[in-house]
């Protein structure tokens, strides 16, 4: 771990005020003094220390809540960029499914999947998250609503197969847009999280 400044400064005072108190003491005052300076100096020496030493207490608490909260926002960066290429690819499937008119127990399935994915996505919208999955969470939960809702119009109305399957065409081109924002966040999170040691979860989110 790296010292910050201020612990640095706070060791250098330490070792400065001990120095400093002993070269004083040696020109100022005669050899029969020497025992009750040496007992004042060792006490502002030991506060001095026990100041310091909480100061680096502090610093080692701090860097640790620090890179618990990068491993926690890394891990969620993961789960979240693993769902999204799950909810690309289920988007573009749909948008295949528009086009080759798949028969109605299939838009089932599709739909179900959809709003399963959507609820996952929801899942990762908490104050724990940070705004990066959050935003593109929020945005790719639209995308697979209104993707959701395209299945219904195609049902109960075959007049709007094109327009259905241009949108839904749309729809995946945003959506990749999201996932691959969400790929350079996590990628510079693993990076943040290698530099000092951090280990994380190997393992993406299944859903």
């Amino acid at each position: 771990m790296k010292l910050t400044l201020k612990t640095k400064l706070a060791a250098f005072a330490i070792c400065g005020a001990i120095g400093i108190s002993a070269v004083l003491i040696s020109k100022t005052i005669s050899p029969s003094e020497w025992a009750a300076w040496v007992q004042a100096v060792g006490s502002i020496a030991a506060l001095l220390i026990t100041g310091g030493l909480f100061l680096l207490q502090r610093e080692v608490e701090d860097q640790k809540a620090e890179d618990a909260r990068l491993q926690s926002r890394t891990i969620a960066a993961q789960n979240v960029t693993s769902v999204a290429f799950q909810a690309v690819q289920a988007m573009s499937d749909a948008a295949n499914e528009h086009e080759a008119a798949t028969e109605h127990g299939a838009f089932e399935e599709s739909a179900t999947r959809l709003d399963h994915l959507r609820a996952v996505l929801d899942s990762f919208i908490t104050p724990a998250t940070d705004h990066v999955c959050v935003t593109a969470s929020l945005h790719l939960g639209l995308l697979l609503t209104q993707a959701r809702a395209d299945f219904q119009n195609h049902n109960h109305n075959y007049g709007m197969l094109d327009h259905i399957h241009t949108r839904s065409a749309e729809r995946v081109r945003k959506a990749e847009k999201f996932r691959d924002r969400l790929i350079d966040h996590k990628s510079r999170l693993i990076s943040k999280c290698n530099e000092r040691g951090i280990i994380l979860s190997g393992n993406d989110i299944d859903v």
